[in-house]
């Protein structure tokens, strides 16, 4: 039986997360806009009454986060940005090759949420997505950032943000994932050519056209993941998350 680790919810919690916490909802409560100033550390300690170190324990916080550029000397200062999804794709990477999360698990997410992204997409398409969808499937050498890339496109186009930070958010699990098969020219062309094939059904605005191309797309590579015996390993095997003698993540 799995064994999970339940928050401890009654830990108190230090100071410099309790001021993350105000200044974040400060953030996003009052919708400031990328670029906006906030008040300056030094201003944070006066105000609150609390150390250097806890003030700028919750700006660390928020800087990784995302949320917040913090530059030091006269002309710096804290500014607001509003993060993206690859502040969390590493993270989430991370967490699928401690997991073991397999390819299988991987495909039955996939094909749960990208034929209906690619459907909506459909419905919703503009002469402007249309036109980047058709250009993102011209042949390439660069297989692997393209390939994922083109999911990527496809859930953006759909309208639903929620479908775009989900597959913008996977985007390092994918390439990894990628990249670890070791593709064939073969199987470039052929993915290439379903890409085409999504694009054009999209571009067309024939919605139920659009959502089988990439349901027959997914299957298809879950079909050959299965033959190459890799459909119940995990996506990213540990193994593989370095390579021998380097200390940076595998790419």
């Amino acid at each position: 039986m799995p064994s999970f680790v339940v928050p401890a919810y009654g830990t108190p919690r230090k100071a410099g997360e309790l001021l993350a916490d105000e200044i974040r909802a400060s953030i996003i409560g009052s919708g400031l806009a990328a670029g906006s100033r906030l008040l300056s550390e030094g201003e944070l300690i006066e105000q609150r009454g609390l150390s250097r170190a806890t003030v700028r324990e919750a700006l660390r916080l928020l800087e990784a986060e995302g949320l917040i550029t913090v530059k030091r000397g006269p002309r710096g200062g804290i500014t607001v940005r509003h993060p993206d999804p690859s502040h969390i794709s590493r993270a989430l990477a991370t967490m699928v090759a401690l997991r073991d999360v397999s390819l299988r698990q991987l495909f039955d997410f996939r094909l749960s949420i990208e034929p209906d992204a690619a459907g909506a997409a459909a419905a919703e398409i503009s002469d402007e997505w249309r036109a980047a969808l058709l250009a993102s499937t011209e042949p390439s050498e660069s297989h692997v950032p393209e390939s994922v890339d083109f999911h990527v496109l496809v859930a953006q186009a759909s309208g639903n943000a929620l479908n775009h930070i989900v597959l913008a958010a996977l985007h390092e699990v994918l390439e990894l994932h990628v990249r670890l098969e070791a593709l064939s020219e073969e199987t470039w062309e052929q993915t290439r050519s379903a890409h085409e094939k999504i694009a054009r059904a999209i571009a067309s605005g024939n919605s139920a056209k659009a959502h089988n191309a990439m349901r027959r797309h997914l299957e298809q590579f879950r079909d050959d993941m299965e033959t190459a015996g890799r459909l119940d390993e995990p996506v990213i095997p540990r193994s593989a998350w370095r390579r021998p003698g380097s200390t940076a993540p595998f790419r």
